[in-house]
């Protein structure tokens, strides 16, 4: 409150002229005047802090890892990606890989040599959980990018998804030599050139480089903790968030790192996230709890819905449903090295003799025909988005009548596996999708087909010796289509007896994401999330 003060101004007058003899005049007192009273200035309230924008999302998996060099399913690469940022980015609308790290980089030899040049505002990012606020360590080089691909290459990390670099110079032949053999890590061809410049030097030539690079990591914390750097206390990041809490099998959060590089863009401020089943996340969605939510497929796909109360809960959100097609394929395997499917005009025949529009009408699960291998979601695909034009009934009966059986006479028994996607058995979907093709194989070529029901399987893994054909599936793990066309680059024969001899980790692979959504809570506007 202003105080409010009186002031007086006395001013004095001489009036010049002649003396005048009189008595002076009986001096007026001046008035008495009160001060105005005072009072306390009265404080201003404090402005109540402004709740952070945040998004409550489900995870579904605990990450086992958020270790670039090891995280593989998704919920793992969702939190990496947050926390670390890599030489490229995906743009949202068109997904090509566009500048982030690096601010751009040269192509040269064919197509065979790239060189990056980086940013050298990108700081890596210490977050004291106890403290509650971050530092920073200093910039990202070359030399961690260097550091991060040599780790992720060498044998002795055992990173599963080292074999997507192997068109990097050398480091197929350093990955697969054995944690006890000799190798030289310093021959695999990525270089730094100073600072702020490294160079790769590939195999051959592959456009889709800036798609599939690795994560760097900061080497002094790696080496200094070991297996433990990336546990929250020790780790040391360079992405829009740090980690600020973890609490294992339940909850994990991350807050805004305002020592990023591009800070100012990123407007959801943290994200708190959950790892529920979905039955456990569609309740919180309906309560308000969660913002997002995942699904495994489209409301009408039994393989993933079977219960019908479950299904019936979702339809209450059709309106706030978002479904998004993933980059993946689901294909048939015939096993090659032992009759009949030695001969490719049994193959052939039983390829022409499939009604794909029809199996998916049939399934009603939302997957589509298409007559390539690769699916219709890569940047650049061109060709026609749903076709069945490879089924060909009459070309099927003459493939098969050039194999020597017209009209499937004497066609020995085909043992076809009845895998499962989950490792709980096959269920009636998995079923229904053998029965359709084994109703096909019957109709169109007049063979018969055995169903084989084997549980604990996953749909990724390989199946037992005396299955003749099964059910596979590939979801892509980078953008582009090579991360798909690399399954036929191999020998797929060399692969089953590598993987009937020896353990394999194998993974779930989901086929497409129905995805249920609110805005998060508080401003709109564009996320890095």
């Amino acid at each position: 409150m202003r105080v409010r003060g009186l002031c007086l101004l006395l001013i004095s007058f001489l009036l010049a002229g002649g003396l005048v003899c009189e008595p002076a005049p009986t001096p007026t007192p001046a008035p008495t005047v009160t001060p105005a009273p005072t009072s306390t200035p009265t404080p201003l309230p404090t402005p109540t802090p402004r709740p952070p924008v945040t998004l409550h999302w489900n995870l579904g998996w605990e990450p086992d890892s958020i270790d670039p060099a090891y995280a593989y399913s998704a919920d793992e690469t969702d939190v990496a990606r947050q926390l670390f940022v890599g030489l490229t980015a995906y743009d949202p609308q068109t997904s090509e890989p566009v500048p982030d790290l690096a601010t751009h980089w040269d192509i040269g030899d064919g197509g065979q040599v790239y060189t990056f040049h980086l940013r050298s505002d990108v700081q890596w990012v210490y977050y004291h959980p106890d403290m509650r606020r971050s530092v920073t360590l200093g910039p990202v080089t070359a030399h961690d990018v260097v550091y991060s691909l040599r780790r992720a290459v060498d044998p002795k990390t055992e990173n599963y998804n080292a074999y997507v670099l192997y068109l990097i110079q050398n480091a197929e032949a350093i990955n697969t030599t054995p944690i006890t053999g000799t190798y030289d890590i310093k021959t695999l061809g990525v270089t730094a050139l100073d600072d702020y410049t490294v160079r790769f030097t590939l195999e051959r030539a592959a456009a889709y480089l800036p798609a599939i690079l690795a994560l760097p990591v900061p080497r002094g914390i790696v080496e200094l903790h070991g297996a433990q750097w990336s546990a929250l206390g020790h780790l040391v990041t360079n992405g829009p968030y740090v980690l600020t809490e973890w609490e294992h099998d339940k909850h994990l959060i991350l807050e805004k790192n305002p020592l990023y590089y591009d800070a100012d863009a990123v407007q959801i401020e943290r994200v708190e996230c959950v790892t529920v089943d979905e039955d456990a996340a569609l309740t919180l969605y309906g309560a308000g709890t969660l913002d997002t939510i995942v699904l495994a497929s489209t409301r009408d796909d039994a393989w993933v819905f079977p219960d019908p109360e479950f299904d019936a809960r979702t339809r209450a959100y059709d309106r706030e449903r978002h479904v998004q097609p993933a980059s993946c394929v689901f294909y048939y395997v015939f096993d090659t090295t032992c009759p009949p499917f030695d001969n490719v005009h049994v193959r052939r025949a039983f390829s022409f003799a499939i009604d794909r529009q029809a199996l998916a009408n049939k399934l009603g699960d939302g997957r589509l025909p298409i007559d390539t291998f690769s699916p219709p979601t890569f940047p650049g695909w061109s060709g026609v988005a749903q076709s069945n034009s490879l089924f060909d009934p009459q070309r099927a009966r003459t493939e098969l009548a050039l194999a020597g059986y017209p009209d499937g006479k004497g066609f020995p028994d085909v043992r076809f596996l009845v895998g499962a996607p989950t490792c709980f058995g096959p269920d009636e979907t998995e079923r229904r999708r053998a029965q359709i093709l084994q109703e096909m194989w019957q109709e169109y070529l007049g063979v018969t087909v055995s169903l084989r029901e084997v549980g604990g399987l996953w749909l990724g893994s390989w199946p037992p010796a005396e299955s003749q054909v099964w059910h596979r599936g590939w979801c892509a793990e980078y953008l582009d289509v090579a991360s798909i066309l690399d399954l036929v680059n191999k020998d797929l024969s060399s692969l089953i007896k590598s993987y009937r001899a020896k353990s394999h980790k194998v993974v779930p692979i989901k086929s497409r994401a129905s995805i249920i959504s609110r805005q998060a809570s508080g401003e709109n506007g564009n996320a890095s999330w």
